[in-house]
């Protein structure tokens, strides 16, 4: 009797692999995240594991797996645009992180989740909290 089993790939897929995949094209109205433009044929994991361990069966769309035209995932498997882990290639494997921001940014975008986020006034904001604590501190040591 085996204790532990072998992990192949079929690992990375539980049984509502199908409704996940569905989900996340319906998402995006079909459209591939990478692109914008082509139609998406499949969906691809940036990802399988997190903090918690491997993520087959509560996959997430737009943070673990987005949808993907064909030329596109090609693309995304490149060795340049993948992290490759020699000791548990089935479930260490993941995207590098330019790709993923880039897959990210084209979810949000097609989804219509983007709001438009005021970075200028972030900094402001910054600054000025700086200031006043700043002074606050100066203020507390008189």
């Amino acid at each position: 009797m085996w204790l532990f089993r072998r992990r192949t790939y079929n690992d990375r897929y539980a049984d509502n692999w199908r409704e996940i995949a569905k989900g996340s094209h319906k998402a995006v109205k079909r459209i591939c995240c990478l692109c914008c433009k082509s139609k998406s044929q499949e969906v691809h994991h940036v990802r399988y594991r997190d903090w918690k361990g491997a993520i087959v069966g509560r996959e997430r769309s737009g943070i673990d797996v987005f949808p993907v035209c064909l030329p596109c995932h090609e693309r995304l498997h490149r060795t340049d645009a993948w992290s490759h882990n020699f000791k548990n290639p089935v479930l260490g494997n993941r995207q590098k992180p330019r790709w993923v921001r880039k897959l990210k940014r084209g979810y949000l975008k097609l989804s219509g989740q983007a709001t438009p986020f005021p970075w200028f006034a972030l900094g402001t904001l910054l600054v000025t909290a700086s200031v006043v604590i700043g002074g606050l501190l100066l203020f507390a040591k008189r």
